[in-house]
C-alpha cells in the first residue's frame, strides 16, 4: 500500500486537487486519486493522503469542476501504528438519484421482511398492520414523520411488538440511504 500512495503522492498526473465543502462552506483542500473501486468491493473512492481533513458527509468537489462526490465513509489505513493514507468512497448524484428510483420502485429488504412477518403472524389484524407499514413509508418518502404522527397506531403496535423491530429496520435503512 505505501508504495502506491509513494507513487501517487510522487506523481501529478495521477493527482486531482478537489474543495472539501463541509457543513455547505468550502473548508479546506484536498489531493487525491480517483479509482473505480477495490477488488471485492466495487464502490469508487478517493485515494488520499494520510494526513487529509475528510470525514464522513463531506463533500468533494474536483477541480476543474465535475460532478461532485458526497463522502459516505472513509477507511484509514494504518501499519506499524502508522497511518499510511485514506480511502474516501463516494456517490455522485447520478448515483444517487440511480439509487432512490430504485428504491422507490423496489421494496427494500427490511420492507419485505414486515410484508412477510404480517402475512405469517398477523392474524385478524394483517390488513391493519398492512396499513401501518404503508403509512410508514409513505410518510418516510415525504418527510413528514414528526412525534406522535402514528399515535392512532399505538394499540395495534402494543399487540404486535414484532413490528416494531421490522418498522426500525425499515426507517433505518432509509435514513441510512436518504439523499
Amino acid at each position: 500500500m505505501i508504495d502506491t500512495y509513494e507513487i501517487f503522492l510522487g506523481d501529478p498526473i495521477f493527482a486531482e486537487t478537489f474543495t472539501v465543502v463541509r457543513a455547505g462552506e468550502e473548508s479546506h483542500k484536498v489531493v487525491g486519486c480517483v479509482s473505480q473501486g477495490k477488488r471485492g468491493d466495487r464502490r469508487p473512492y478517493v485515494m488520499l493522503h494520510e494526513a487529509a481533513d475528510v470525514v464522513l458527509g463531506d463533500t468533494l468537489v474536483p477541480s476543474p469542476h465535475r460532478e461532485e462526490l458526497l463522502i459516505e465513509s472513509v477507511e484509514i489505513h494504518v501499519s506499524s501504528g502508522k497511518t499510511l493514507g485514506l480511502d474516501a468512497f463516494y456517490s455522485t448524484e447520478t448515483e444517487r438519484a440511480r439509487r432512490s428510483t430504485q428504491t422507490a420502485s423496489e421494496p427494500s429488504s427490511a420492507q419485505s421482511k414486515a410484508l412477510g412477518a404480517i402475512a405469517e403472524r398477523g392474524g385478524d389484524d394483517k390488513h391493519d398492520l398492512s396499513d401501518f407499514l404503508a403509512k410508514v413509508a409513505a410518510m418516510a418518502e415525504q418527510d413528514t414523520i414528526t412525534r406522535g404522527s402514528l399515535q392512532d397506531y399505538s394499540e395495534l403496535i402494543k399487540r404486535h411488538r414484532w413490528i416494531a423491530q421490522d418498522i426500525s429496520n425499515t426507517l433505518l435503512s432509509w435514513l441510512v440511504s436518504k439523499d
